[in-house]
Parts: C-alpha cells; structure tokens; sequence
C-alpha cells in the first residue's frame, strides 16, 4: 500500500473518530433518534388527515341522530310525540 494511501486511510478514521466525537459532545448523535421519530409522528398526522372527514360525516350524523332521539323524548313527554 502506498504512503498516500495510508495517510489518506489515517486521515478518514480521525475525522470518523472526531466527529464521532463532536456529535456526542453537542447531541447530535440522538438525531438519528429524532428523525425516526420525526418521520413517525409525520405519518401519524398523514393518517389523521386521512380519518378525519370520515370521522367529522359520522359524528354529524350522530348528532343528528341524537338530536332526533332528544326531540322525540322532549315531545313525548309533553304528548306531542308519535304516541300521543
């Protein structure tokens, strides 16, 4: 192996080693942690856009329904309702 090479081999494992080093010093070594979860938390709120106008049909609808169930309950009582 020639002398270039090694010093250029050498020159690469010192600078892996440093920053290796620097990125623990400063926290960047738990990026790769925060970028999971930052693509995690990403696709969490891609399929919560996707539920949510499913999700906004059925709880009109069951307030609707409710509404209904209330109004009926609210006329009965008074004998305005169906059976009266």
């Amino acid at each position: 192996m020639s002398t270039r090479r090694r010093v250029d081999r050498l020159r690469d494992g010192v600078r892996r080693q440093v920053g290796a080093r620097v990125a623990g010093a400063a926290g960047l070594d738990e990026l790769v942690d925060l970028e999971s979860d930052v693509t995690s938390l990403a696709e969490a709120i891609r399929e919560n856009r996707e539920l949510e106008v499913p999700l906004t049909a059925m709880v009109d609808r069951l307030e609707r329904e409710v509404a209904e169930v209330l109004s009926r309950r609210t006329h009965g009582s008074t004998g305005e309702g169906m059976g009266a």
